[in-house]
């Protein structure tokens, strides 16, 4: 008991450091017993003193915005959870517990959580973390997970609250347009912005490990030089697989748009769907 009072006065030091004038929310979409312990585990003695939002209440307000995908939600869409939620971030949990097999050692169970740290402002995804822990007993992996969550989440709402999101630091352009629709009067003489040879990004074999289906999709803008100004996930899906997408896209040389032969600069989405593979030779390490 003087431990868990302990980690929990370490957990509330360090995160109020961090927190000033902000406020949190957690909430489990998928509403699993093990998802109820953990977030139970983080908030605990947390609420008051970290201006955190009541569990319940964000639970309510989450299921009122009815996301289809929860943990892969547009910009747009977590924006508008935030605002439903009412607080300046929330965290996501999503957890499991699976039988694992590997070369030279017995079975085991893996209990796992993954924590979606987002931005109520931006809707962005702020960062991404993955916990683990293995043991013989799936039980007690599970015990062994909530009882490391507490100091997991120090540092995790640490480094995520003052990490830049995706892109911020990038230069804007100050005038660019959308591509526009086609059959528009905009689309007369328009030629799109295109890769000279496309790249397909990696399923990452974290997404791969936990049978990942998601759509990740990025903006881009891109000056009348071909050269990318700023590239940003607007939907998000964690797992690695937003930064293969945004290593990708700039790896690639563009061409710019042009309009009546006359480059421009151009705001325009990329789309990549990804699932779970059948052979690991296309996953990246």
């Amino acid at each position: 008991m003087v431990d868990r009072k302990l980690t929990l006065a370490v957990l509330i030091l360090a995160l109020a450091g961090a927190s000033v004038g902000q406020t949190l929310a957690i909430v489990a979409p998928e509403k699993t017993p093990l998802d109820r312990r953990i977030v139970s585990a983080i908030s605990t003695g947390l609420l008051e003193k970290l201006r955190m939002q009541d569990d319940d209440m964000t639970a309510a307000a989450f299921d009122s915005a009815r996301p289809e995908t929860p943990f892969n939600l547009t910009t747009a869409e977590a924006q508008r959870i935030g605002t439903v939620i009412g607080t300046d971030f929330y965290i996501l949990v999503r957890s499991g517990t699976q039988r694992r097999a590997a070369l030279g050692r017995a079975d085991y169970y893996e209990a796992h959580a993954a924590f979606y740290f987002v931005s109520s402002r931006s809707g962005g995804l702020v960062s991404w973390r993955l916990l683990t822990k293995e043991n013989s007993n799936p039980d007690q992996a599970q015990d062994e997970l909530i009882r490391a969550t507490p100091s997991f989440i120090v540092d995790f709402a640490r480094s995520a609250r003052l990490a830049p999101e995706q892109g911020k630091n990038e230069r804007a352009l100050t005038s660019i347009e959308d591509v526009p629709d086609a059959g528009s009067q905009a689309a007369k003489d328009f030629r799109a912005p295109i890769p000279y040879r496309r790249l397909k990004p990696g399923y990452t074999r974290t997404a791969y490990l936990y049978d990942i289906t998601a759509t990740v999709e990025a903006t881009v803008d891109l000056s009348d030089k071909g050269e990318i100004m700023r590239a940003s996930i607007s939907r998000w899906a964690g797992y690695g697989l937003d930064e293969s997408v945004l290593a990708v896209v700039k790896s690639m040389n563009w061409r710019p748009a042009e309009r009546n032969g006359k480059t421009l600069p151009m705001r325009f989405s990329l789309r990549y769907n990804f699932k779970k593979l059948d052979k690991d030779d296309s996953i990246d390490e």
